[in-house]
């Protein structure tokens, strides 16, 4: 089972046949060099799926620290599609989707852990939902708190609250915190605009209507398009705080070292995409003006803390050249 598949090229039998016993669940991994967490993973999904029955796709992007051997070696029911170069997060999970059967489909990272019951009570949410265009889990840190993992969709200070170095100055706090939802307690069921990524369970109609995810995205956005297309279309996102999962957050992430101009690339693309030219040049504009403000800021607040002043305008350099610079290449998502 661990070849790369086209589903195109099956023939129509072989089709036919993988779909005669539709799983509950289809399950697909991204991994890029998380070997160990990959594995972890795994074990805590076959250990709490309960009853249903589940398909798992493993999309490596040409890892090097042997993933994909341990795959091979250590799961013979999972499909393997080895990629000979990193395909990014959007076009991994659309290989996966396009081979799956299941009647949802869970895009899950590597770097969770299911806790028991979760994907039961996700399936038998969007089962028994029929607005339900998909269903988040409540993400709980490495400690077992509570991981803020809940977002309002995109605005024109979103530059500046999903940044760690920029969204804690005085005058961003208050935005930040209601881009996070942090005044809400996280305990109840409800709507939400984007859930994190992480752990995001879609039903297969919604993909079969809206497409597979967008492959503009190399990393970040595209599961914040994939929210803002359901409720575009007429169903909603829910969050399910009965459903735990642990995220320890970024361990893929870490690896590289263009992961801001990733971000605001793709933050960029998405403004194009949802929001037209128009909306494209109101977010660099933001990106650029704002970026002025934090320098002044920076040499101003901390004219005699040198590497604060520093560090703070390093970043903002970095979000005024990506506003200067990236272009939104923008393509259709594909139906499956």
């Amino acid at each position: 089972m661990h070849r790369t598949f086209n589903r195109n090229l099956l023939p129509p039998e072989t089709l036919q046949a993988m779909h005669e016993n539709v799983p509950d669940l289809s399950i697909c991994l991204v991994n890029w060099n998380t070997r160990d967490l990959l594995r972890d993973c795994i074990h805590s999904i076959y250990n709490n799926s309960g009853s249903l029955s589940v398909e798992i796709f493993v999309i490596d992007n040409a890892s090097r620290d042997g993933s994909a051997e341990m795959i091979m070696k250590e799961f013979d029911r999972i499909v393997l599609i080895v990629n000979p170069e990193n395909r990014g997060f959007a076009c991994a999970n659309n290989q996966g989707i396009a081979l799956s059967s299941g009647r949802n489909i869970l895009l899950i990272n590597p770097d969770t852990l299911v806790l028991p019951g979760a994907l039961e009570q996700m399936t038998r949410f969007l089962d028994q939902t029929p607005n339900a265009g998909a269903v988040a889990a409540k993400l709980f840190n490495q400690d077992r708190s509570l991981q803020y993992s809940l977002r309002r969709f995109p605005t024109y200070l979103t530059p500046f609250t999903e940044n760690p170095d920029l969204n804690q100055v005085p005058f961003m706090r208050k935005h930040t915190r209601r881009s996070q939802m942090a005044e809400w307690d996280h305990n109840e069921i409800r709507s939400v605009d984007q859930p994190a990524g992480a752990a995001l369970m879609i039903k297969r109609v919604v993909i079969e209507t809206l497409g597979t995810l967008d492959k503009s995205y190399h990393m970040f956005f595209e599961d914040v398009d994939v929210c803002y297309r359901i409720k575009r279309n007429g169903w909603l996102t829910y969050y399910l705080p009965e459903a735990g999962i642990v995220h320890y957050g970024g361990r893929s992430v870490r690896q590289r070292h263009n992961v801001g101009e990733e971000f605001y690339r793709s933050l960029i693309i998405y403004f194009r995409s949802h929001h037209g030219r128009w909306g494209e040049n109101q977010i660099r504009a933001s990106m650029i003006a704002g970026s002025l403000i934090y320098l002044a800021y920076a040499f101003f607040r901390y004219a005699f803390v040198p590497r604060k002043a520093f560090s703070l305008a390093k970043t903002a350099l970095m979000v005024l050249g990506c506003g200067l610079r990236f272009r939104a290449d923008v393509r259709e998502p594909a139906a499956i």
